[in-house]
């Protein structure tokens, strides 16, 4: 028990210094120009561009507001346009929902790069600290969406961003991925684990750390990605 115990601070340790080492200075100053809007209340500032602008005001009406309630006309007042100028960004609040998670997901998707080099940190503890840090850093950004009512949105995006998550570690292992089927099969594990733990801890208001999330959650998983995508006799059907 204490091997594991020791196991799991180094661990954290380790996570933390490298997280450290990924976000360089260089990369520290281009990520303050990517996204803009994901760093906080900005929707008034009208330096940004104007969908940037719609994308953060959308979320902040969504934390008052149910996702079928929201109406356009409150989005464009608080973004400081007009109703008819935001349908020429987007074509519905569905739209503009999935917009502000491609955001989301493709920030964490740059920082997230780096563990994915090697099939063995596919779903290591690195990379999984890494999900809980960014959910606590865009924290009212996450609550808005958890309690938008909009969970088959997140979910198809979760899924879609998986996918290029699954590519990036098949090109760079050269894994030899012998049945499509156990793909989407691993998909369905791994968003739905990720997106039911992601809810229940914003909804009980982070108490607990990233640390210790990603502690629990690595644990689920204990096995390589890159060992399931090289079986190709597990969904055999026997006649």
């Amino acid at each position: 028990m204490d091997n594991v115990l020791g196991q799991a601070d180094s661990n954290e340790c380790i996570a933390t210094a490298s997280l450290n080492d990924v976000m360089q200075p260089a990369q520290k100053v281009a990520e303050m120009s990517k996204h803009d809007w994901l760093r906080g209340p900005s929707y008034h500032h009208e330096e940004l561009p104007v969908e940037d602008r719609i994308k953060s005001a959308f979320l902040d009406v969504l934390v008052r507001t149910p996702f079928h309630k929201i109406r356009m006309a409150e989005v464009a007042k608080m973004s400081g346009t007009s109703r008819q100028n935001i349908y020429r960004y987007f074509s519905s609040k569905e739209e503009i929902f999935r917009a502000a998670v491609d955001d989301l997901f493709d920030d964490f998707y740059e920082k997230a790069t780096p563990f994915l080099q090697d099939a063995e940190t596919d779903f290591s503890y690195f990379f999984i600290f890494l999900v809980y840090s960014e959910v606590q850093k865009h924290h009212d950004v996450f609550t808005s969406m958890m309690k938008s009512g909009a969970d088959d949105v997140l979910r198809q995006q979760m899924r879609r961003y998986y996918r290029r998550f699954v590519g990036k570690i098949v090109r760079e292992s050269k894994v030899e991925v012998k049945s499509v089927d156990m793909l989407d099969y691993i998909g369905d594990i791994a968003v739905g684990s990720t997106f039911e733990l992601i809810k229940r801890w914003v909804g009980r208001g982070m108490i607990e750390s990233p640390q210790q999330m990603a502690r629990m959650h690595s644990h689920f998983f204990n096995g390589k990605l890159s060992d399931l995508l090289n079986v190709d006799e597990v969904l055999d059907v026997k006649s």
